[in-house]
């Protein structure tokens, strides 16, 4: 080869991390100094020779759900179990609700029914859930109002307890609420049932055995209000639209826990009758969630509870017991309920309201 035809030598240039040049590189940039349209079909591999990051399921997930495609690999190309994680994590994401923590650390000191006097004088329209107690001492307790949070919020440390001088301290978390979510269309029957239920002349609401109501058979659906997002979504209804009730009837639907059903508390402020019989609510303590109703009567029997106490000596000393723990509530509640509690527990049946 002459020297007029001899190629130009190319300057080797460092090998680096960041220079580096392979043959791969060059041969495909000639190619494509000789024609622009031919292009080279090696495929660039600088980011296949990093090492990636091992990721989880979780991350795979949330990564897909986002639409983001990894290293040009598709939707197309995920295995099976794949497909059925993101289809499984989807439906999840369809059901999950947002609720607000509020969260009062070391709580207990100041007692639940002051600080629920407090906040209840402070915010208007205040609905709290799940009214708890940790093993730490803080008072926790969930909202579905961002508004309510945000007054919660913002009256942080500007409360204070006039016996121990201590301010009490709020803190707020947005987060993945406790219940699920019901469809758009089992939130709409569940309604309706409610409505059809409400007698407008006695403003009474009968929910007894609501989950047999041939509505709901109709459909082939299982609408108990032992199930949590059920009960919420009934007492969503009544707040908006039956707050005005005087007597509620939840028999005969299995209740064991009061938890959801004590927002009633915050939502019927004229409720004069209420009947819990035929459940299964077996703990004085389920009784104490419903503290802050005004009723007169009550209807209890048929619960494991009142089949616990078989004398009037022993359920007598079971209210001594629950007034000398919760005095503010007990003496409000059952003093006024002794005796009508009592012919329920020996005659199985419940009499007629106290005079």
């Amino acid at each position: 080869m002459t020297p007029n035809n001899r190629v130009p030598h190319l300057n080797p240039m460092p090998i680096g991390r960041n220079n580096r040049r392979d043959v791969k590189q060059l041969s495909k940039y000639r190619f494509s100094r000789l024609d622009a349209d031919i292009t080279s079909s090696y495929v660039d591999d600088e980011e296949e020779e990093r090492p990636r990051p091992k990721q989880g399921t979780v991350t795979r997930v949330i990564n897909m759900l986002g639409g983001r495609v990894e290293h040009g690999q598709g939707f197309s190309r995920r295995g099976k179990k794949e497909e059925q994680t993101l289809r499984s994590a989807a439906g999840v994401a369809r059901s999950t609700e947002t609720a607000y923590k509020v969260r009062i650390p070391y709580g207990r000191k100041f007692t639940v029914p002051w600080i629920m006097k407090q906040l209840h004088q402070q915010i208007e329209d205040l609905k709290p859930l799940l009214v708890t107690t940790s093993p730490r001492g803080d008072v926790e307790f969930f909202l579905k109002s961002e508004d309510a949070a945000e007054a919660c919020r913002a009256i942080s440390r500007r409360l204070v307890h006039r016996v121990t001088g201590d301010r009490m301290t709020i803190v707020v978390d947005k987060v993945l609420a406790p219940w699920t979510r019901l469809s758009k269309e089992e939130s709409a029957l569940i309604q309706e049932v409610v409505d059809s239920r409400y007698n407008h002349d006695t403003r009474s609401l009968d929910l007894s055995e609501f989950a047999l109501d041939q509505k709901f058979k109709d459909r082939d659906l299982h609408m108990m209000l032992n199930k949590n997002n059920v009960m919420l979504t009934v007492i969503d209804r009544i707040d908006e639209k039956f707050g005005a009730i005087t007597a509620l009837s939840l028999q005969g639907n299995r209740l064991r826990f009061l938890d959801y059903a004590a927002v009633l508390t915050s939502v019927t402020k004229f409720l004069k009758v209420l009947d819990l019989s035929n459940n299964q609510i077996d703990k004085l303590s389920e009784l104490e969630k419903l503290k802050g109703l005004p009723i007169e009567t009550l209807f209890f029997e048929g619960n494991p509870l009142v089949e616990q106490l078989t004398t009037a000596s022993g359920y007598l000393r079971s209210i001594v017991m629950g007034i000398q723990r919760h005095t503010d509530f007990y003496f409000y509640f059952y003093l006024s309920y002794t005796v009508h509690l009592l012919v329920c527990l020996y005659f199985k049946h419940c009499c007629g309201t106290l005079d």
